[in-house]
């Protein structure tokens, strides 16, 4: 979560923070499945002019980023894999 005060883009977290995040918006509804990593509640279902909400990539930035942002899971399940196997 890297803290973005002076772009103001991304979720306005409840500590007056913003912070790089990602969503799903569609029919004027944003649905956040994760929002509590900024001390909202786990999930929110909103009006996409919910000012908490700016978009902080444009779709050609996501279709550019695509394939970089397609390997994360498989980076983290490795991570949790190797952590799993350390731990026993």
């Amino acid at each position: 979560m890297d803290g973005t005060p002076q772009a103001q883009v991304g979720m306005l977290g409840c500590d007056g923070i913003w912070c790089n995040h990602c969503w799903v918006k569609g029919n004027e509804l944003i649905i956040d499945l994760t929002a509590d990593q900024f001390g909202h509640a786990p999930v929110i279902v909103t009006h996409t002019s919910d000012q908490r909400y700016r978009a902080n990539l444009a779709e050609i930035d996501l279709e550019k980023d695509l394939q970089k942002l397609q390997r994360r899971p498989m980076q983290w399940l490795s991570a949790w894999r190797a952590n799993d196997s350390a731990s026993g």
